[in-house]
């Protein structure tokens, strides 16, 4: 990798196509900056001898080049791995947090859809607005969520989704790790039939949708005018016309036709512990025994 950047670098430096912030030995500048504790640091967690590859062509004869090799660098010092792991302190608890999900075997995978029409808005409107919806309602940060949590009816969240099914309707999926199902079917219904999302989180999740937008196309002229240089650059913005047209009034008039009452949920068990107890069980796919094995490293 590093010969290539170099020879990139040499062979466009006078055309001012290549960009720096590509190079993988950095430039002069960023260079410049590397003390030898940092430049050490490097050399130890990556230029070890457990890293090293030695690649030999030519006309050799296989076991005298082995014998020569081995005797060469049964000279040369040692260089152990001493790569240093960085700590991250403030990840702990998330850590710790993944730990316990991963570990519970005991909860069901929750899939709820709600199918839905379109009553008028576009396809673009309904994706905005049920990104809006997600995010602000079935994400692990909101009160409903941490209630949900210590009340042992909710584990985790693992996403939403929507598609459309026609020009006139869709269906929209949550997707959640319960420890009490019907529980939490219950609660997912009655919260999201509630619209008490605040318009000022509507107008802060907007103006953060029209920033990524303006930084895809910052981003893709950034290397337009360095692969291409003076030609002619144009860019739609009609996306971004269209996040600006959007209101928080719309999203409530979008709101008030929802009736997730046509809805359907299923529950796949991931109480294995009761399944193995049960004999009558002829169950062996590939994927019940990697559970079998993952019961029986715990209860080691």
């Amino acid at each position: 990798m590093i010969l290539d950047a170099i020879t990139q670098r040499n062979m466009y430096k006078d055309l001012n196509l290549f960009d720096d912030s590509l190079n993988t030995i950095g430039n002069e500048l960023t260079t410049n900056k590397i003390d030898y504790d940092t430049l050490k640091l490097c050399y130890d967690a990556f230029y070890n001898d457990e890293n090293k590859v030695l690649l030999i062509a030519g006309n050799f004869d296989e076991d005298e080049m082995i014998n020569f090799l081995e005797t060469v660098y049964s000279k040369l010092k040692k260089h152990p791995n001493n790569f240093k792991e960085y700590q991250y302190p403030y990840l702990d608890k998330v850590k710790k947090r993944k730990e316990v999900y991963h570990k519970n075997i005991g909860d069901d995978l929750l899939a709820i859809g709600f199918k839905e029409k379109n009553n008028g808005f576009t396809k673009d409107e309904i994706n905005v607005y049920l990104r809006f919806l997600s995010s602000r309602k079935f994400t692990s940060e909101t009160e409903f969520n941490n209630r949900l949590k210590k009340e042992n009816i909710l584990s985790f969240y693992e996403g939403c989704y929507h598609n459309f099914i026609d020009d006139n309707n869709y269906y929209f999926v949550i997707n959640a790790i319960a420890k009490d199902s019907e529980k939490c079917i219950k609660e997912l219904i009655n919260e999201i039939k509630i619209n008490n999302l605040s318009k000022e989180d509507f107008e802060l999740d907007k103006r953060s949708m029209i920033a990524s937008e303006v930084a895809k196309i910052d981003d893709k002229y950034k290397v337009f005018s360095h692969f291409i240089g003076d030609l002619e650059y144009s860019e739609n913005f009609s996306e971004i016309e269209f996040l600006k047209s959007i209101s928080y009034n719309r999203f409530c008039e979008f709101y008030n036709t929802l009736s997730f009452d046509d809805y359907h949920f299923y529950s796949r068990l991931r109480k294995l512990s009761e399944l193995l107890k049960k004999k009558e069980t002829k169950m062996k796919s590939k994927e019940f025994e990697l559970y079998e094995n993952k019961i029986n490293e715990l209860k080691v």
